[in-house]
């Protein structure tokens, strides 16, 4: 009935209708496939035979065997390691850039490059650093005496998920500084003012000024940084494909693999649909804070 007495207005009506084609073929680009996928994932899908539904099939198998585990496992240690290192590398950072030093302007803009490099060069040029025999990490930790020999650090089971770790978190922190920073530069310096008056130091400055300034852009970066990181397949993959072992193995990796290696697209499609199930989940639970907080209107 709403919708009727919507469209009873002219002006309204002709906006519908002038929107209704964009509409169509937006949902014939994003809708259709998405359905389409999870459809399939119910499916035996595999290349150049029947496609046969078979409901549950594929997520059993998951559960009772297969890589599922492990790479759920290996995908939240790295989600959640990768959060903490940008958290805690962005904050000082951008607290720095906003103070006085020389030649703030030249390390602003330094700073952005991670975030401006292409993932596939990033790749690159961190393997270029982890490399056992000709990567400069290994040179520049033994010439501090911190190793005694050259580690290989993709190639070792023990430290490639922190290479991984480290390597995702570099292409993050300069979104997180920037949106920090921006921050920073917007809280009155008159706060400050009145609290040294008052007999502040430093860090009472720090916990009773800034962090609640910062606060609101932690929850919302928080969202975003959440999804992109675990939805990192090229970094993961062109780093490590997984390996060694399954040391490294994340559901994107699994579900390439299946699909695209195996030709297994009913079980990778799977991967994807237990993927946007758990992405679902935290939205929900993400947005249920916001409103609480009063940060969702």
């Amino acid at each position: 009935m709403r919708l009727r007495r919507w469209l009873r207005s002219r002006d309204r009506r002709n906006s519908f209708l002038l929107l209704l084609p964009v509409t169509i073929l937006i949902l014939s680009f994003s809708l259709y496939p998405v359905l389409r996928g999870i459809y399939l994932g119910f499916t035996n899908y595999k290349v150049g035979k029947d496609i046969n539904f078979n409901f549950l099939a594929n997520y059993i198998y998951l559960s009772d065997g297969g890589y599922f585990w492990v790479s759920l496992i290996n995908q939240a240690k790295i989600t959640a390691l990768a959060l903490l290192l940008t958290y805690a590398v962005a904050l000082p950072l951008a607290l720095t850039l906003n103070s006085e030093i020389p030649f703030r302007s030249f390390f602003r803009t330094i700073m952005i490059l991670p975030w401006a490099i292409p993932p596939v060069v990033k790749v690159f040029i961190w393997k270029g650093m982890y490399s056992k025999t000709t990567g400069w990490l290994n040179y520049f930790l033994a010439e501090l005496g911190i190793i005694e020999r050259y580690i290989g650090w993709v190639g070792d089971k023990n430290f490639a998920l922190y290479a991984v770790v480290i390597m995702i978190a570099w292409g993050c922190i300069p979104y997180l500084t920037m949106a920090f920073l921006s921050t920073l530069q917007g809280i009155p310096q008159d706060n400050y003012e009145a609290a040294r008056i008052d007999g502040a130091n430093i860090f009472h400055e720090f916990r009773f000024i800034t962090i609640p300034y910062l606060t609101r852009i932690i929850t919302v970066t928080s969202s975003f940084l959440f999804i992109w990181i675990a939805n990192d397949f090229t970094s993961q993959y062109l780093l490590t494909e997984g390996g060694p072992g399954s040391a490294t193995l994340t559901m994107g990796v699994e579900a390439y693999r299946q699909g695209f290696q195996q030709g297994n697209f009913g079980l990778a499609l799977s991967y994807g649909n237990l993927t946007m199930m758990f992405m679902g989940v935290f939205l929900i639970l993400y947005l249920r804070v916001m409103f609480k907080k009063g940060d969702v209107s």
